[in-house]
Parts: C-alpha cells; structure tokens; sequence
C-alpha cells in the first residue's frame, strides 16, 4: 500500500521543513511563549540526535527516518488534535498518526468514506458501527491486531 507522499531524506530539507511546520503550528494554535519553547526544545532534541545518522550525501537512513522524524511527527498531529476520550477512536487515531498515511488513503485502502472517518475522529460516528470487514482493513493498514483495538467489543459479548 502507498500513500501519495513521498519521504524527503534530506537533512536540511527536512530540517527546514520540520521547522516551517512548528511555526505554523504555532500560529494557528495560538501557542503560548512556553508551549511554543517546549515545541522547540523537541525539534532541537530530534534534530540533534539525527545529525549522528547523517551520511555523507547529507540523507538520513529509513531506519533513522522511522526513528526520529515518524515519532516527532506523530507528536506534532497530536497537537494539533482535540482530546478523543473514546478508547477505539483514540486507538485508531494514535496508530493512524504513526503512520504517513492520511484519513483520505484510509478511505481509499478501507472502503469507508472520508467524512465518515473524520465523523469517528471528531467523534460525531463511532467506529463500533463499521462492518467487520472494514474494521479488519482498518487494522490491517494500520498494523494492529483486531483485538487490541476493539478489545471492549469483544469482552462485552
């Protein structure tokens, strides 16, 4: 299964990119002096233990990639989010986030619409109402087991 982005592996690059983001997350959260810092300190953080890993083309491995950048980038959706207090939303969400896939390739790879994704996100819908067949696709792409992510489901029948 792809995704319709490709990774940039390029220190720099990513570096600048990473750096861009954080400022408009900042902007568009209204992120205070102190959020905003320990954003920053985070980023300084990935970004100094990366450069150990650069090579002399000036990339960085996959498995550095998998490393560093998917878990930063996995604290910055977090951010951005509203708190989910449903545990099979939270679940899906969480495992979504550690991947490069958006709500969009779900749909695509799953067969359930976007807007009712976003609804199970935003918590509008409930997950608990997909077909098996989707939620088995649904774990599948996002590598988690059936059990794990509907284990409530399952302990209640």
């Amino acid at each position: 299964m792809e995704n319709n982005y490709s990774r940039v592996y390029e220190y720099d690059v990513l570096k600048s990119r990473l750096y861009n983001r954080i400022h408009k997350i900042k902007k568009r959260m209204n992120l205070d002096e102190t959020q905003f810092a320990e954003l920053s300190k985070l980023y300084q953080g990935v970004f100094g233990d990366l450069l150990a890993s650069v090579g002399k083309d000036g990339k960085i491995s996959d498995q550095a990639y998998n490393e560093y950048i998917i878990p930063f980038l996995h604290e910055l959706k977090w951010l951005q989010e509203d708190e989910i207090c449903d545990p099979i939303s939270y679940q899906i969400i969480d495992a979504l986030f550690y991947t490069e896939y958006s709500y969009s390739d779900l749909s695509n790879f799953c067969g359930v619409s976007i807007r009712h994704l976003r609804r199970c996100k935003n918590q509008d819908a409930d997950f608990r109402k997909l077909n098996i067949g989707a939620s088995l696709k649904i774990c599948y792409v996002l590598n988690k087991k059936l059990e794990d992510v509907f284990a409530c489901l399952i302990n209640s029948q």
